[in-house]
């Protein structure tokens, strides 16, 4: 064998990796996408809408896809490393050994046979006779390279088409949480697809077949057929049958490439860089002022004026539940300033009866009290402390403000409105305090409910 492989390292190799030993990673391989098919996926993906929509069948093939993906990244780096790392292959194609090469293989052979098992519960008959023929010779050929240790070069290089493995099944879970083909990130998807099923099942078949052809009716080839009796029929209709099926997917994959790049060609991509940008900077800026809000409240929750504050809300009701959110969309509409401001200790009864609206009657008295009382403190605050005057009166009590709120967001809105509308009317909307904007104040609010 010394001679045959060309040097007593390869041979001292083959010693040392006995078939056994590489049946012990087949089965586990086996075993752990077992595992990840029918335990570890369904559990991780339960929580996802799209996933509980799928029925029964459609879910196995959610799982099935999640384990070809990791199938295919895995082996496809390894055979990779392999074709790089262990220059034996090259230079002895038919009876050079490698432990990567090997391993991938073993894998692969896994993941082929635990696939076969769970196919017929979830694919069509035209699909599963199909994948049926691809993983029967796939497996058949990577298992007789195991035991012969002849052709490990090319199982590896055969084994490099898996690249383009992850990129169909991204398109398939693109479509099934709803996006469609004419996305612009399925599109992207799909050209990529494109490009490495053309460079790996298709554009590779040239270089494999003139290699072989280079090698065949060489001594190490007619040594090969030696030690594997009929190694050329297995060999060859292995590969033609592979290559057919590559062939044969190329012609629904091209088109779909094509379709991509020229949706992508036509697109308008400043739009989308400037759109993308805004949407990168708003979140920014969202996240800014979440942690600027949260650093506020808690120095807040510290001061003075905050108890103070709650104390005031608690013992008097500043919103009655009579108020309506019709109702106080209309008081925003008729009059801008603040319905705490028009209905404060200073007005009579007489007024408000000629308003008509009996529903103040409450804020009358209950309100005007504690706005006087919080509307003090927040002057006092603002001048001997350097807290922003909407926040403070947002978080008094949590629990009134959510009231308040209640279903939508257009109370909290109006709250904020008329709270800006009588601090600017004090003349504070001068001071540093009042920077904070509306939309800041109001997200507090939301925040802290």
């Amino acid at each position: 064998m010394a001679g045959l492989s060309g040097g007593g390292d390869v041979d001292d190799l083959q010693c040392d990796m006995e078939p056994r030993a590489y049946n012990t990673v087949i089965l586990t391989s086996f075993l752990i996408w077992a595992f990840i098919h029918h335990v570890a996926s369904p559990l991780i993906f339960n929580r996802n809408v799209a996933y509980r929509a799928l029925n029964k069948y459609k879910r196995m093939e959610w799982d099935s896809r999640v384990v070809s993906t990791l199938h295919a990244t895995s082996v496809s780096i390894l055979c990779v490393v392999a074709l790089m790392k262990e220059s034996q292959l090259w230079e002895d194609p038919f009876f050079a050994q490698g432990r990567i090469g090997l391993t991938a293989l073993c894998i692969s052979i896994g993941y082929f046979l635990c696939d076969l098992i769970s196919m017929p519960i979830y694919y069509d008959r035209k699909n599963q006779l199909i994948f049926t023929v691809h993983h029967s010779v796939a497996t058949i050929s990577f298992y007789l390279i195991l035991i012969y240790r002849v052709g490990l070069f090319f199982g590896v290089y055969r084994l490099t088409t898996e690249l383009s493995t992850p990129f169909t099944n991204q398109r398939w879970f693109y479509r099934k949480v709803g996006y469609t083909l004419d996305r612009r990130r399925v599109a992207i998807v799909s050209l990529i697809f494109s490009i490495f099923f053309a460079i790996t099942r298709n554009f590779m078949i040239v270089p494999y077949w003139l290699f072989v052809y280079s090698i065949c009716g060489t001594p190490k080839h007619m040594a090969a057929r030696e030690q594997l009796p009929g190694l050329d029929l297995p060999w060859f209709v292995c590969s033609l049958t592979l290559d057919a099926l590559n062939i044969y997917w190329a012609l629904t994959v091209y088109p779909i490439g094509y379709k991509s790049a020229y949706m992508l060609y036509k697109a308008d991509w400043r739009t989308d860089f400037h759109r993308a940008r805004d949407r990168i900077r708003g979140r920014f800026l969202s996240a800014r002022r979440r942690a600027m809000n949260t650093e506020l409240i808690t120095s807040l929750r510290r001061s003075t004026s905050f108890n103070l504050i709650q104390r005031a809300w608690e013992e008097w009701s500043l919103f009655p539940e009579d108020f309506s959110e019709t109702e106080l969309f209309t008081m925003s509409v008729s009059e801008r300033s603040s319905p705490l401001r028009r209905y404060s200790d200073s007005d009579d009864s007489n007024s408000n009866k000629e308003r008509g609206n009996k529903a103040f009657l409450n804020l009358q008295i209950n309100g005007g009290i504690f706005y006087t009382t919080a509307l003090l403190i927040i002057i006092l605050d603002c001048v001997f402390g350097s807290h922003s005057p909407y926040t403070i009166l947002f978080i008094a009590n949590k629990r009134k403000l959510a009231q308040c709120i209640g279903e939508g967001k257009n109370r909290g809105r109006l709250i904020c409105d008329w709270v800006q509308a009588d601090i600017k009317s004090f003349g504070l909307s001068g001071t540093e305090e009042l920077q904070c904007t509306q939309s800041s104040a109001f997200e507090t609010a939301i925040s802290i409910c």
